[in-house]
């Protein structure tokens, strides 16, 4: 646990270093899944079957492991920017102050209304 205030570790400061190491992982994940591509394609450039189904679905597997890496780390990127208060768009931050969020089950303003009646 990353410390807090006063040397406590916090549920926000544990989640946003976890989010952070998340983040790190799948960008490092994709740059080293587009080292291995270029290097696959780049041995086997002297074959006679460059487009061998082997090598193709190959290929895929590792652009589609680039693809999938490299998305989520640019959305955690951009959910801690915007979770800090800094960076992130402002048409992010408009669509998730106008997302329709209901409170927690038994918290809403009908809840405590019926708690004062003794319902």
């Amino acid at each position: 646990m990353s410390p807090g205030i006063n040397g406590k570790a916090t549920a926000k400061t544990r989640f946003e270093a976890d989010e952070r190491f998340h983040m790190r992982l799948y960008a490092l994940t994709s740059i080293s899944s587009v080292g291995w591509l270029v290097q696959s394609m780049h041995s086997s450039l002297g074959e006679p079957a460059f487009f061998s189904v082997a090598h193709v679905v190959l290929w895929l597997c590792i652009l589609t492991t680039i693809v999938y890496t490299g998305y989520n780390a640019f959305v955690l990127n951009r959910e801690l920017k915007v979770a800090k208060g800094g960076g992130g768009s402002d048409a992010v931050r408009d669509a998730d102050a106008m997302s329709p969020v209901s409170p927690p089950h038994g918290q809403g303003k009908d809840h405590a209304e019926g708690q004062a009646a003794g319902l």
